[in-house]
């Protein structure tokens, strides 16, 4: 018998210890082509999908059709071909294919109001007919603001399309207290309620079935609810000041009915009145109090404005009203425009699937970048034949930009880099385009520059080297120290057990930065600045990149204390007092998030988390009888420089605040006398004091008796320049400086001194 025990664990133990039978893998392969003949073209970067024992794979295909799926267990699998301008093809996965794709059809439309309006973004659907089968809804889009629409792509068959309101555009829409949301509706083409008596019509192969138009009636803002309570007046309705008037089309001068209108008041507590107008354009507010107000009004596809101002980014003109008086507060809003175009490939193809965007060039962070445009709706990729059009801008000069991949959908078709018109992959190459008031800019035609891509993955972990626990966030952009325009930025998220995988990413070199879910003790909202965080360069080339590990940790601690130079003069709370940083820098520092995580104890002494990068100390206090004096370190003054946070805490910085705040005050005047709206620039002569955020550069607007005051400025050698308006933070812009300062001011400022200005009111440059 023990022989036998003996003999089976010898066998047992061989077993074990035998070498495990390596799995067997194959490569799949094939070519996907369009047409018939001899020489058919290729069908260049569509999407391949490979479905089958219980997995999902994407590629795409090459410059020559190809595509190719690696390290697959043997079995069945599903091919699905699929690309914008052809039918979706479907097919047995089998070894060297070649696969022939069909054209597709498409139907183009406009839909209207009953009185001829286009409507902007509605649903429209194509509803295809089989044979025998019951009508289903196989492809949608959005109108854009000309009420356009394309459904592309569709397979030969009989069709009809439906019109619907975006459910999501409805859920959206701002609602004042009174108001209800209004219930979607459905038509059919040619306008009727069901799908029984639509009508249907034959869409071929490869051609395209125009003038589908459609009258619709489309419930595109809120309504007011009788049943509804009446609202509450505003807590600062306490006066008897009226400001009133109408809301019109700047080119046809009719009503716009649904306006929305903020007023706000310029000095004290900022309470937001919104109201709307009315079908014939007409809006009020009564029980004002005798105060400066600014008004702003916005409506859907018009140029938000405030009221005194003629085109946007400009400084708008005060409302200032006294008791019992009625202000008339008349406006015309600008029909917002577009920019449209078309989109190729290296091959002169269209290129569709492609992200085009819009961005203004702007001093920000320090340096001139080109900051994306805020889109109300969210931006639709080109279509089949590469067409895009980029609506709700006001006048003013944009640069175009085109991504796909990872910036866009990481498992969409790539193969290109971000490119500008006229078809510049360097920012710098990039030339504006001019939108003019009341005017589409057309035939902005570009091609894409190709690039190889690769995926990048890896694993983010936490400070102990863990794999981190929950969903993290990825954030891939252009460097920050290589001191480019460029603002592109691809998001990405981690799975629950912390890995990554970014596909579709082009060649170049790239800043990769990542957030950790958020600590087990935090509440509130998603603030990347208290999340862990860290960051990796990436260089991309010709090859993926496997292995990446991203560490996140929550970062160092910047701490000190607050003294005063004065104790005779009572402090602010401490809890009044909040040290905040702003980083010099984005690469080792986080791209965007909110204020970081600050507390000023009741000692007096500070401490900041999270932090990370190169950061400037910033201090903010309510008291206009405290300014900053100096900000020490180790015996160094550093109020105007960045401290280095990245690898350990910063321990023992002495913030002084005084009572001697210097204060400046003054009037502006024309050839006329005085003026009483106008900006007022104040910046130092030395120029390298002109950073990002500096303490020594501000603007001013007069008060209600017309003349500016600013305070708490450091002491210096100044200039000062009056202008009818400032264009948002254009006066933080050194090119912007260096071209008024020969018309400035100059004067010298000492600590706590109070300085009596009269300017001139200058021609803005």
């Amino acid at each position: 018998m023990d022989a036998i025990l003996r003999a089976l664990l010898v066998a047992g133990l061989a077993l074990l210890q035998a070498p495990a039978t390596p799995q067997a893998s194959m490569s799949l392969t094939g070519r996907v082509t369009t047409g018939s003949g001899f020489d058919v073209p290729p069908v260049r970067r569509a999407k391949v999908t490979l479905s089958g024992r219980g997995a999902t794979r994407v590629t795409d295909t090459d410059t020559n059709g190809v595509y190719r799926f690696n390290q697959l267990s043997p079995g069945d699998y599903r091919i699905t071909v699929q690309k914008a301008g052809f039918a979706t093809l479907e097919a047995d996965a089998s070894p060297n294919p070649t696969l022939n794709m069909i054209r597709g059809g498409a139907i183009e439309g406009i839909v209207t109001d009953t009185s001829g309006y286009p409507l902007w973004n509605v649903v429209v659907a194509a509803w295809q007919r089989p044979d025998g089968e019951k009508p289903k809804a196989v492809a949608q889009v959005r109108t854009d603001d000309l009420g356009h629409y394309r459904l592309h792509s569709l397979q030969a068959g009989d069709y009809t399309v439906a019109v619907s309101t975006d459910g999501s555009f409805l859920q959206r829409l701002f609602m004042l207290a009174g108001e209800k949301r209004p219930d979607g509706r459905r038509v059919f083409y040619p306008s009727v309620p069901t799908l029984e008596e639509a009508r249907f019509f034959r869409v071929s192969a490869g051609l395209d079935t125009q003038a589908i138009d459609i009258s619709f009636v489309a419930p595109t803002s809120p309504l007011k609810d009788p049943a509804a309570p009446t609202p509450p007046p505003s807590p600062d309705a306490t006066g008897t000041a009226r400001v009133a008037g109408t809301i019109v089309d700047g080119t046809s001068g009719k009503p716009i009915p649904g306006a929305r209108l903020l007023l706000l008041p310029v000095d004290g507590e900022r309470l937001t009145n919104w109201t709307r107008s009315d079908s014939q354009g007409h809006f009020e507010y009564r029980s004002l109090q005798a105060r400066r107000y600014t008004l702003r009004a916005e409506a859907d596809r018009y140029v938000a404005l405030e009221f005194g101002q003629k085109r946007p980014g400009e400084t708008g003109r005060q409302i200032q009203v006294g008791e019992g008086e009625d202000f008339r507060a008349d406006m015309k809003l600008p029909r917002a425009n577009g920019i449209e175009g078309k989109v190729l490939d290296e091959f002169g193809d269209p290129a569709p699937g492609i992200l085009v965007q819009v961005a203004q060039r702007e001093y920000v962070a320090g340096r001139h970048r080109l900051m994306p445009t805020p889109a109300r709706l969210s931006p639709v990729p080109t279509d089949d034949k590469g067409s895009y059009r980029v609506s709700g801008l006001g006048p003013g000069d944009y640069y175009v930009v085109a991504r796909s991949g990872i910036y866009t959908d990481q498992n969409e078709v790539g193969g290109f880099a971000p490119t500008y018109y006229p078809g510049a992959t360097d920012s710098g190459g990039a030339i504006p385009v001019t939108v003019a008031l009341d005017a589409d800019t057309t035939g902005m035609n570009f091609s894409l520059g190709p690039s190889k891509i690769s995926t990048i993955s890896g694993v983010m972990v936490d400070a102990g080297g863990s794999p981190v626990s929950g969903r993290g966030t990825l954030w891939l952009a252009t460097p920050d120290r290589l001191q480019l325009m460029d603002f592109n930025i691809a998001h990405s998220a981690t799975t629950p057990d912390g890995r990554f995988e970014l596909r579709n990413v082009p060649q170049g070199t790239y800043t990769l930065q990542g957030f950790g879910p958020p600590p087990p003790n935090y509440h509130g909202p998603m603030n990347p600045s208290a999340m862990p965080f860290g960051w990796q360069s990436v260089v991309v080339g010709d090859s993926d990149i496997a292995g990446v590990v991203l560490k996140v940790e929550g970062g160092r601690f910047l701490r000190g204390r607050i003294a005063f130079d004065d104790a005779s003069v009572a402090p602010p709370k401490s809890d009044q007092v909040r040290v905040d940083t702003v980083p010099v820098e984005f690469d080792s520092a986080p791209l965007g998030g909110g204020p970081p995580v600050s507390v000023t104890h009741d000692d007096w002494t500070f401490e900041v988390a999270n932090q990370s990068g190169l950061r400037r100390i910033m201090v903010s206090f309510p008291s206009s009888s405290w300014a900053v004096k100096k900000i020490m370190l180790n015996g160094l003054d550093i109020t105007d420089s960045p401290v280095d946070l990245r690898t350990k805490d910063v321990e023992g910085v002495d913030v002084m605040l005084t009572t001697k705040v210097s204060r400046i005050a003054g009037t502006v005047s024309d050839d006329k006398g005085l003026v009483s709206d106008y900006t007022v620039v104040i910046f130092p002569t030395d120029p390298t004091k002109w950073f990002d955020r500096s303490r020594f550069v501000v603007s001013a607007r007069p008060t209600q008796q017309g003349r500016f005051e600013k305070r708490a400025l450091p002491p210096d050698d100044y200039w000062a320049v009056a202008l009818p308006n400032v264009v948002g933070q254009e006066f933080t812009d050194p090119e912007f400086l260096q071209q008024v300062r020969s018309s400035a001011t100059a004067f010298t400022l000492i600590e706590g001194e109070t300085k009596a200005l009269d300017l001139k009111l200058k021609k803005h440059p």
